[in-house]
């Protein structure tokens, strides 16, 4: 039971990590976009 907590608790981890990224690369592509629409 332990071990299966500990290790959702990695997923969870995980997921939130890879959101954070999925983010920032959103904002970063969002920018890029921008500046491509400008010139």
């Amino acid at each position: 039971m332990l071990v299966l907590r500990k290790y959702l608790f990695t997923i969870v981890t995980l997921v939130d990590k890879i959101k954070a990224v999925c983010m920032v690369l959103n904002e970063r592509l969002n920018l890029f976009a921008k500046q491509q629409i400008e010139t």
